[in-house]
């Protein structure tokens, strides 16, 4: 199956995901058909797992020299999987009604294949990072801030945070959910404040959120 050296143009799909706005692809009736049988035989043919080893020493020494503790292997892989997509564009996408969807913005994080896997390998705690104004913290945030949620690029990423957490409530796991509300570039400070209530302009690095982490226990 050949590939186009560029993105048809293609009318756009439902733009309310942190995949972004989707640009839907009509497929050739080769395409069509080829992906059609795929299709099906995902549904009646077992699948074949393929492994393989990795040289992890890059991302060990990485790991090594991060500036806050608490970064994981895991945490790599995700944010490896995040850059394969974004190099290879064509890739992040699907194939849904019949048609080709491409996603400008990459989204490796689905709440209910983490909730899966988990129940899967046995693990039962999982620390989560949403965003002050989601869930019943919506209440608990300046107005303006609640303004600028819903006129900003911001509306369509608040509702992912809030289908995340209902995921995760519902899962029956151990869940503690960190909200923050702006996020800086500096560097650990050693110091995380826990309020119910947020007044004014409230900041964390993001360095000092990673340190904070391991750290939590109960939400």
């Amino acid at each position: 199956m050949s590939e186009p050296a560029e993105l048809p143009a293609a009318r756009p799909a439902d733009a309310g995901s942190v995949k972004g706005e989707a640009r839907v692809e009509e497929p050739t009736r080769p395409q069509a058909q080829h992906a059609r049988r795929v299709a099906e035989s995902r549904a009646t043919v077992p699948d074949i797992s393929l492994t393989t080893q990795v040289d992890m020493e890059a991302a060990a020494a990485l790991r090594a020299a991060a500036p806050a503790p608490g970064l994981s292997f895991e945490d790599l892989v995700v944010k490896a999987c995040g850059v394969a997509l974004r190099e290879a564009p064509r890739a992040n996408g699907a194939y849904r009604d019949a048609r080709f969807e491409h996603y400008p913005r990459v989204n490796v994080a689905e709440s209910e294949q983490i909730v899966a896997a988990m129940k899967a390998e046995g693990a039962r705690r999982i620390l989560a990072i949403s965003a002050g104004g989601v869930g019943d913290s919506h209440e608990k945030v300046p107005a303006f801030f609640r303004a600028f949620i819903v006129t900003t690029s911001l509306r369509k990423v608040y509702p992912e945070l809030e289908r995340m957490e209902e995921v995760l409530f519902a899962s029956g796991l151990d869940v503690c959910i960190a909200r923050p509300t702006g996020l800086t570039d500096g560097p650990v400070t050693g110091a995380v404040k826990v309020v119910e209530r947020m007044a004014g302009r409230a900041t964390i690095s993001r360095a000092s959120l990673i340190w904070r982490r391991p750290t939590l226990t109960s939400c």
